[in-house]
């Protein structure tokens, strides 16, 4: 396949010969999706079906999610590569989300669950943000933060394919930054003696490799020993870690031990790292209440109503204390009983006025409660 250059014309006759079309005329996406489309022809059924589908299905979302221009961007403008990493996109799309919501938005948080691709589930585990995004770098690249001892309360029911899923959102979300495109992005992960998670490892760096329209400049791995086995950590598991994240992830990998947090910091920071873009774990003074703040504001109030909570809350943190959960569950099951009773009351003052023979004096308590809007 021959490489599209954006800036060549190309004109098209038809049958009889009495109709040209310049591409340069139309949009930078309708540009971008002809030479997709012409490589796509040269893919196997097996290989295209799910962006075919999507394209059937949801053709707005493959043009906002997966903009041709990202992955052409990405492959140097060879558009049969770049065709194949955006048909591997919807493919495991599909795969790890199911054909059911695989063709629903993905970045949208603010469309009510039923009609997007995370479930309540996979934003719950959102929420706990042992995924996260925080500031970027010294050179500009975003950096994306792992902590899965976050997850170690969660309290709901396990999912294999969760994590890869909200893996998924955030690489959507950050292959559509420039900054991402042009310096590529940073994977910090913090490990606190917990395994090296090799088979979400190798999923990660799957969708990376295949799909994903944005590429790791570098990983770091971060590893915080427990007390007193400091010596032991070092001795056995950073050896074992770094040979297989050598092998994984090639040059790319970092693996860095400290006692502290702040010796920590000072490790990072001859690679490029801000204090503002590390986390208060690590020595920095980037914190969680930020990436509430960002959560909530991506939630925004359609996700608050649909949960059933008051709509201030888009402003304050997100509830993720057990004790405020069941408080707001308790606050919810009161307001409920008090508008049944509410209805009951209304629905006896109608039937009493057309029946005409209630006696006054509960028409009159009836019609003073309505007006007053007194409980029990």
């Amino acid at each position: 396949m021959d490489q599209f250059n954006m800036d060549e014309a190309e004109t098209r006759t038809d049958e009889g010969g009495s109709s040209t079309h310049d591409v340069r005329a139309t949009s930078p996406y309708q540009q971008a999706q002809h030479p997709i489309n012409q490589a796509m022809e040269l893919l196997s059924p097996d290989e295209k079906s799910s962006y075919i589908q999507a394209m059937e299905r949801c053709p707005e979302i493959v043009a906002t999610e997966t903009d041709p221009q990202l992955f052409l961007s990405f492959e140097s403008m060879r558009a049969d590569v770049a065709a194949r990493r955006l048909a591997m996109y919807w493919t495991y799309r599909e795969r790890f989300f199911g054909t059911k919501r695989a063709f629903r938005p993905l970045v949208d948080l603010s469309i009510p669950p039923s009609r997007r691709a995370l479930s309540f589930a996979d934003v719950e585990e959102l929420q706990h943000g042992a995924l996260a995004k925080v500031p970027p770098d010294r050179h500009g690249r975003p950096i994306l933060l792992v902590d899965r001892y976050r997850l170690r309360n969660a309290d709901y029911e396990p999912d294999p394919n969760r994590w890869v899923r909200i893996t998924f959102f955030w690489l959507t979300k950050m292959m559509h930054q420039p900054d991402v495109q042009r310096n590529g992005m940073v994977v910090v992960k913090i490990m606190r003696g917990q395994n090296l998670d090799r088979k979400r490892m190798v999923t990660s760096q799957m969708l990376m490799r295949d799909a994903m329209a944005c590429r790791v400049n570098s990983i770091h791995l971060c590893c915080l020993p427990p007390k007193g086995g400091c010596k032991t950590f070092a001795d056995t598991l950073v050896p074992i870690m770094f040979n297989f994240s050598q092998r994984l992830l090639g040059t790319k990998a970092n693996i860095h031990v400290a006692s502290s947090s702040e010796s920590m910091l000072t490790q990072l920071e001859p690679h490029g790292f801000r204090k503002a873009s590390v986390p208060t774990t690590l020595g920095g003074k980037w914190s969680y209440t930020k990436f509430d703040t960002l959560v909530t504001r991506l939630l925004s109030e359609s996700f608050l109503m649909a949960r059933n909570l008051p709509t201030d809350l888009k402003q304050s943190p997100l509830i993720n204390d057990q004790h405020e959960r069941l408080l707001m569950e308790r606050v919810q099951r009161r307001k409920s009983g008090k508008r049944k009773i509410d209805a009951t009351f209304i629905s006896r003052d109608c039937w009493a006025k057309e029946q005409k023979f209630v006696k006054q004096p509960f028409a009159a308590l009836a019609s003073f409660y309505i007006h007053n809007k007194l409980s029990y």
